[in-house]
């Protein structure tokens, strides 16, 4: 069983490389079996390598109990190794030549690792150690392996905390494959949480062989023609760059862009600035049209920035830009400079039908797998033009089909989404991924199966899972595949609309059903996005113009939300049969429970919705109480549903936490909501019960008069 957590506790975890691992002490057929005083030699002494070696050292002793030394070494000996670990950098052919490229000799007298570079010396030696985690001995098959990257780079933004980077939480990022993170960044001092130190993740960031991309947050509404601009950009952009040594490059997206443009499809104002007489314009601001003058901007910028830094990647994201004709899209993409990087969402914008309307894919989900005719689109144009490619994937294992889960746990479904990121890789030469936005990563089997995917020569989707069903489950492992499978399918039911994703399943069951005004969770001091980034009255959000009416979508939404519900219960059953579950599955159950409660608040969220329009819309008194009776029937419904999650949110601290929101589903936010849920029926409700019968006795929470 596992233990209650407080808040933050997952954190203890997040920064845990290493674990100890029960051995019998047996050494496994066809293997090399490490024994005590192990001997690492290397050729080099390279910062990010020795890093890693050390690493190794503090696995073997660890997990194992095995004592290691880390010394200099001599000439390569791929027939067998002098040492029990010899490791060099010196260049290599064939298919493990490039970028992070190694190839790893395993014989009977000890490992050999050869790399392209320091950074390939990391991953062999932490894919040395995840090979000993799935068979839970110090052992290493005989043979020869040569494993390179398929893609970087390879980006996330912090799942610890905004823009937070411990060292430890480095490590696990470098062993889960990461090379790249992401830093908000408003100034060369402040990033989202307020004052940071970039110079000083960059710095620890370079030892475990990982760069760092500024994400844009810097305001800047000058157009590149404008008097001055030059300087501006130079100082704005360029300054950035010379003032925090290393950056590896900047990603800039339309919504933090919003220069003032001289496209007639836009005004020339921030989204956030009305027309003056409050009126709309017909005018969408420059953040959300692909204008014909960004790539004037994109070069003014990438000139400043490369003034101070010549190899800095400058990448410009069409987020906002996919729901817009094709024709317009495209022309932006055909007069783009060439020697930036392009990154376009994978899965976004595409229709699809749903009861009597029709819905779109508005953000980022796995229940449609891509590639998406927006991605397509123009990723055939960068091919033509030579843009190198990249993807905004969510591969780091989280969307917003589900907003305060540290992972999905789906691995059928992600899988897909691999195997058509690697189509994409051969069709159109598709180089980097940004894997998540600002939920961040967190490590899980599923980041585990992402990498080896992710890895050319490594060990493939099925023999990955089943290695990971065995560590999990042993004997019982086919039990795992058979409920994670079910789990798995249950994603391709669920409904990515707007309504769903910035509504219930954004927070949970921590989602106030509100009747006759909104209520909110107060924020916890400095979060980025807090209660601010969903909405508690089922708004509808019709007037993007995207897709059809809500109420021609909603008993549709329904009715997919409770097949999803009957796949995750089924594949819970089965889970929860498994005689003696890992910690670590242990963890994924407790998920996979949570995840069906945040559909039943979905489903009652949504009925609620429709029985509150009905009570606002009820001619006669018995069509107004057969509202408030169904109204009143759900929300009990929902309590129960609210107080069955407590449990499951205090064993995992992980879970009711997203970085930009902090928590909004954990202990003090479920007990809000039922306190929300209470004075709604004591107070709110009750009031309406009052058109019917004047008599019906006032609430104890507050006097009616008050209320006005």
């Amino acid at each position: 069983m596992l233990k209650l957590e407080k808040n933050y506790d997952f954190r203890k975890r997040l920064c845990t490389s290493h674990k100890p691992i029960e051995w019998a002490g047996n050494a496994c057929e066809g293997c090399y079996t490490f024994a005590n005083n192990v001997n690492i030699a290397m050729t080099t002494d390279s910062e990010v390598a020795t890093v890693a070696a050390e690493d190794f050292v503090d696995y073997l002793a660890t997990a194992f109990g095995i004592n290691a030394e880390l010394t200099a070494g001599a000439a390569v000996n791929t027939e067998g190794a002098d040492v029990v670990i010899y490791i060099s950098c010196d260049g290599l052919g064939e298919n493990a030549n490039g970028y992070m490229g190694r190839r790893v000799y395993v014989t009977e007298g000890g490992v050999t690792v050869q790399a392209f570079d320091e950074r390939g010396i990391a991953q062999a030696l932490y894919s040395l150690e995840e090979e000993m985690n799935t068979k839970g001995s110090p052992c290493l098959a005989l043979g020869v392996r040569e494993e390179r990257p398929a893609f970087s780079p390879r980006m996330i933004h912090s799942g610890y905390g905004m823009d937070l980077f411990p060292d430890e939480y480095l490590s696990v990022c470098a062993h889960h494959g990461y090379d790249a993170l992401l830093v908000y960044v408003k100034d060369a001092t402040h990033s989202a949480h307020g004052e940071c130190d970039f110079n000083d993740i960059v710095t620890r960031a370079k030892k475990y062989g990982i760069d760092v991309y500024a994400y844009s947050a810097l305001k800047n509404f000058t157009h590149p023609t404008d008097e001055g601009a030059k300087e501006l950009f130079a100082e704005l952009y360029g300054g950035l760059f010379r003032d925090i040594k290393g950056l590896r490059g900047m990603v800039f997206v339309g919504e933090s862009i919003e220069f003032a443009s001289n496209d007639p499809h836009v005004a020339k104002r921030r989204i956030s600035e009305r027309p003056a007489d409050g009126i709309p314009d017909g005018k969408i601001t420059p953040g959300w049209w692909p204008c014909e003058d960004y790539p004037e901007w994109l070069a003014l910028v990438r000139d400043s920035i490369r003034a101070e830094s010549p190899d800095a990647d400058v990448v410009f994201w069409t987020y906002n830009f996919g729901y817009v004709e094709e024709k317009y899209r495209t022309a932006l993409i055909k007069t783009l400079p060439t020697d930036i990087s392009l990154l376009v969402t994978f899965e976004m914008f595409d229709t699809y039908p749903m009861g009597e309307g029709e819905g779109m894919v508005m953000d980022y989900t796995i229940s449609h797998v891509g590639p998406g005719k927006y991605f397509l689109s123009e990723a055939k144009i960068a091919k033509e033009r030579g843009i190198r490619l990249y993807s905004m994937v969510n591969t780091g294992g989280r969307t917003w089909d589900f907003g305060v889960i540290p992972y999905e746990p789906f691995p059928y479904q992600w899988n897909k989404r691999h195997e058509k990121l690697l189509e994409a890789r051969e069709k159109y030469g598709l180089a980097g991924l940004m894997e998540s936005h600002h939920f961040g990563f967190l490590p899980s089997f599923i980041s585990r199966i992402t990498k080896s995917t992710y890895t050319l020569g490594a060990t493939r989707f099925e023999d990955k899972l089943r290695e990971l069903a065995v560590e999990f489950a042993g004997a019982e492992w086919q039990k795992f595949i058979d409920g994670i499978k079910l789990v798995s399918e249950s994603i391709e039911y669920y409904v990515p609309s707007d309504e769903n994703q910035y509504g219930p399943f954004r927070i949970g069951p921590a989602y106030p059903l509100c009747l006759a005004r909104e209520l909110r969770l107060p924020n916890e001091p400095g979060v980025h996005h807090g209660n601010g980034i969903y909405a508690t009255m089922g708004r509808n959000y019709d007037d993007w113009g995207r897709h059809d009416c809500y109420s021609l979508r909603i008993k549709a939404e329904i009715e997919a939300a409770k097949k999803s519900r009957k796949l995750v219960h089924d594949g819970l059953a089965i889970l929860r049969t498994i005689k003696s579950p890992s910690e670590e599955l242990e963890r994924i159950i407790n998920l996979v429970a949570f995840i069906e409660r945040c559909y039943t608040t979905a489903i009652n969220a949504k009925n609620f919705y429709i029985q509150r329009n009905r009570m606002l819309t009820a001619y006669t008194k018995p069509e107004l109480e057969r509202a408030l009776n169904a109204l009143e029937k759900i929300a009990l419904a929902e309590i129960k549903n609210a107080k069955a999650t407590i449990p499951l949110v205090r064993r995992d601290s992980a879970i009711g936490y997203e970085p930009s929101m902090a928590y909004q589903c954990d202990k003090r936010a479920i007990e809000w909501k039922l306190k929300q849920m209470d004075y709604m029926l004591d107070v709110e409700l009750r009031l309406y019960r009052r058109s019917i019968d004047p008599s019906v006795a006032e609430g104890r929470y507050l006097k009616l008069a008050h209320m006005r």
